[in-house]
Formats: C-alpha cells, structure tokens, sequence
C-alpha cells in the first residue's frame, strides 16, 4: 500500500476501536510508517531499485518483533498507570510529569500501527511469516492502484460512519 493508505487505514480503525482516542490513533499512524522508514526511499538508478526491490517486505516486515514491542508497551502500561486512557487524561499525565504510564501506552501503539503497516501489505503482496525466510500475503490489489485506493475509501468511509453514530462507543 501507498503510505497514505496505511495512514488513513491504520488512523480510522485505531481510533474507532480506542472510543476517539486521537493520541493513540496518532501513535498508531506514526508507526505505521516505520516497517518502510527502515528500508529507507527507492533508489533512482536502475541498480539501486532492483537491489532495494529484492529487499523490500523483508525483515522490516517481519511482525514478531513489532508484537513484542506492542505487548511490552501495553503491559508496561497497565502494571504502571492505566488511568490516563482518555485524551485529556494523558495529555495532563504529561504535563503533570507522570507520563511514564502513558508513555508505554503509545509507544504501544506505535508497534500497533507497525503490526497495521504489515496486515495491510499482506493483502497487496507477500511479508515474512512466523519464518522470516518464508513469506505469506494474497494480492488483493497493487500497490497504488484504483482499486487499493477503492479500498481504502471504503474502510475509511465506514468507520467514520460506524464513529458518527457512536457505535463502538
């Protein structure tokens, strides 16, 4: 997916499932750009591109690791301070200087947005499974197509829909 794809996906579903939460979803979408940030831009001679081609999706995209680092952050979280889960609350936890709590929580969230990024290329392509060597995805659709971007208007418009009407929340 393009990277504005994996903004969009990764914002709307993180904020529809926190109840509103635009710090996590926030911390969300930064993550999701971190499995690509790592394998850097496309080079633009020939040599470059196919060598980065070849190594793109790799270890990068490999979800162990984002899954450790997402449980770590939320458990963190919840054995140090789980009370500040309201916008509000954590940008006074910060303010007030007791952020270490919610600071785990987003940085749960940016391993959760990086898990998003890896889903979301599942779908349009191959990423590492259980074995980094081997590799698993369905191509659903490509990489800056019509249809991704059908896609991607679909689920954003759905769970701006499912929030107006305070469905999940």
């Amino acid at each position: 997916m393009r990277w504005i794809s994996h903004e969009l996906v990764t914002g709307v579903l993180v904020y529809a499932f926190t109840g509103g939460n635009a710090i996590c979803a926030a911390a969300a979408c930064a993550g999701s750009l971190v499995p690509d940030a790592i394998e850097g831009r496309v080079p633009r001679d020939p040599r470059g591109k196919m060598r980065w081609e070849r190594s793109h999706r790799a270890i990068s995209h490999w979800f162990v690791p984002y899954c450790l680092g997402a449980g770590s952050g939320f458990a963190a979280w919840l054995v140090t301070e789980h009370s500040a889960i309201t916008p509000a609350g954590m940008v006074l936890a910060l303010i007030c200087g007791r952020n270490r709590g919610t600071l785990f929580l987003i940085a749960g969230f940016v391993f959760l947005g990086a898990l998003f990024h890896i889903g979301e290329d599942a779908l349009c392509g191959c990423v590492p499974s259980f074995n980094p060597g081997k590799r698993m995805g369905v191509r659903l659709f490509s990489v800056g197509s019509v249809r991704e971007q059908l896609i991607t208007a679909f689920v954003v418009a759905s769970f701006v829909i499912v929030c107006l009407k305070g469905v999940l929340w």
